[in-house]
């Protein structure tokens, strides 16, 4: 069985609520044998003009940086509530 990696978490849990990411390469520095990429992950709001979150990370590959992107995603939807959900009114208890 494969272990679901940061992009499949991520693909997944975006999925479920809807929603589509875009990752952006928004710089590239350094000499071409040591390079850093700088890349952000956006969630689009449902309109598509608005960035609603951004996950932005550097690492020395693209693939790097787009999973730590991603993990960074992937923390901010997990503190908001799935669509449809509730929220637990304290006075309901």
């Amino acid at each position: 069985m494969r272990a679901f990696s940061q992009a499949d978490r991520f693909f997944s849990e975006l999925e479920s609520r809807e929603l589509k990411p875009a990752y952006v390469l928004v710089e590239e520095a350094g000499p071409e044998h040591s390079k850093t990429f700088t890349v952000e992950a956006r969630l689009n709001t449902k309109n598509g003009k608005d960035a609603e979150f951004v996950g932005r990370a550097e690492g020395s590959t693209k693939k790097t940086a787009e999973q730590d992107a991603a993990r960074q995603l992937l923390t901010f939807l997990a503190s908001r509530p799935k669509a449809g959900a509730r929220a637990l009114d304290p006075a309901e208890k």
